[in-house]
Order: C-alpha cells, then structure tokens, then sequence
C-alpha cells in the first residue's frame, strides 16, 4: 500500500490505478516474483461515488536468473558473446530482478553496437524469459540458440530449483 499514489478518499483515477498496479509489480518482480498474479478490483459501495479498491496479490515462487543464452543473427556474426554479456546487471544464480533486466536491455539498444532500424528489418536488442515450460507457447522454441553465455546454469535442467532460462535477441 505504500507504493501506491491512489490514496483513500481521493477521487477514483483508472490511469493511477494503472500506474500503482505497475510499481506494485515492479516492487515485486525486483525481489525475484517476476510472474506474481497483482490485480486490482474496485468494488463499489452502496454509499453513491464511494468505492473500495481492492488490490490481489499471488506472489508464486521466487525465481533465480537460470542459463543465459546469446543469440546473434547473421551468419557470420562478429559481436562476441562476452560484448552483449558485458552488457549485463544480472548474471545466472542472482535472484531476478524486472528492474535489471530491463535496465541491461536498455544498455543493450543504447549501446550502439547494435542495429535497430525498423524500415531495414532490424529488431532492437531483447531480453527474453517465460515461465517454466512455455518457451513453446511463446514461439521461442523456434529460434536457435546459437551461442551459450558465461555461465552455464549450475543445475542440470535450467528450470530446477526456480532458475529462468534468459534469452538475448540482437
């Protein structure tokens, strides 16, 4: 309740709402609950204009940054692994942070290092996870895994033990 700006007996806002629901996820996806369930249910009253908002959290598991995987297109690319991993906040065994995997994909555009132009069929840099076990849904099976980062996941199946497979599109 702290992390949100819509306070009791301000005036109902869907944008605020929509605002606190992201920093509460951000909350919770800083300490390792990237796929926690938060949503917010404005239940009204039967005093007119008055609403209880109501916010649901599922926290699920903690999860664990598992085998991280470069994946550079062309065929003869020349950007090594270690410059994309160079790049990163984050490395296999820490415990997931939303706010580091998205601060790492920024250094990654902002680095220049790699195209981004839309008009000549180029994609900006990605990082890539999903649950356990959905890779398939996510149409991620499909595209090869080319090159494996510096740290392989120290556990045998890269979803044991929470850990997060990463994939890095550039």
């Amino acid at each position: 309740a702290a992390k949100t700006e819509l306070k009791a007996g301000q005036y109902f806002d869907q944008l605020q709402m929509d605002a606190d629901l992201t920093a509460v996820r951000d909350e919770y996806g800083s300490i390792g609950h990237v796929f926690a369930d938060i949503q917010a249910e404005p239940r009204f009253l039967e005093e007119p204009g008055q609403i209880d908002l109501v916010y649901t959290v599922a926290e699920g598991a903690k999860a664990r940054v598992g085998e991280i995987t470069v994946n550079i297109k062309g065929e003869h690319p020349h950007t090594k692994q270690n410059t994309v991993l160079n790049q990163l906040s984050f490395a296999p065994g820490d415990i997931v942070d939303i706010r580091e995997i998205r601060a790492s994909e920024r250094r990654l555009k902002l680095s220049g290092i790699f195209g981004a132009n839309p008009a000549q069929g180029q994609q900006p840099p990605q990082i890539v996870y999903s649950p356990p076990g959905t890779e398939d849904a996510e149409g991620l099976a499909g595209k090869p895994k080319r090159n494996r980062a510096r740290g392989q996941s120290p556990d045998p199946q890269p979803h044991s033990a929470g850990r997060l497979p990463m994939q890095i599109f550039v």
